[in-house]
């Protein structure tokens, strides 16, 4: 949701207090800087909640974790240049795999899902070899598509001229 930029993205939030059935959780991680973390929160019925806590073993953070949280949820001024900044570089990416002549649907979150027309294995393994990490398959879609993380401008700008490399020397 963080990063959403359609005006018809919404929140599901409203559902979950008219159906016991429902629950949204959400990630405290890029757009506040906790990726590491692994910390979040859910939303739902009471009952919904300790039912899925007692399935999940939720619950289990320490107090540094939990701090960050707070200080993150507190501080929605910098979550607004955390996106502003992820829509810029987004944008920077987007339009140089356009330029090579790739696919790309319109993301609305912190990584490109490209249609490279091959195997995400070969991608990768192409791209590691020049120095740029690209994240594990998405099965069903690793025989022709990727999923590229996004991350500082300086670091696309550099994995895009790697990415420029591997994908124009297509066999």
């Amino acid at each position: 949701m963080d990063y959403a930029h359609d005006a018809a993205v919404r929140t599901a939030s409203a559902l979950t207090q008219e159906l016991p059935q429902v629950f949204i959780s959400k990630s405290l991680s890029k757009a506040h800087g906790m990726a590491g973390l692994r910390i979040g929160y859910a939303v739902g019925q009471p009952a919904t909640i300790r039912a899925i806590a007692q399935q999940s073993g939720l619950g289990s953070m320490n107090a540094l974790s939990a701090a960050a949280a707070i200080a993150s949820l507190a501080d929605p001024a910098h979550i607004e240049r955390e996106v502003a900044e992820n829509a810029r570089v987004r944008d920077f990416t987007l339009q140089a795999f356009r330029k090579m002549g790739f696919d790309a649907s319109e993301p609305h979150t912190n990584h490109v899902f490209l249609d490279l027309g091959r195997p995400a294995s070969q991608f990768r393994e192409a791209c590691r070899a020049r120095g740029v990490e690209v994240g594990r398959d998405f099965p069903p879609m690793e025989k022709t598509h990727s999923r590229v993380s996004l991350g500082t401008m300086d670091e696309m700008r550099r994995a895009v001229e790697v990415f420029r490399t591997v994908l124009t020397a297509r066999a």
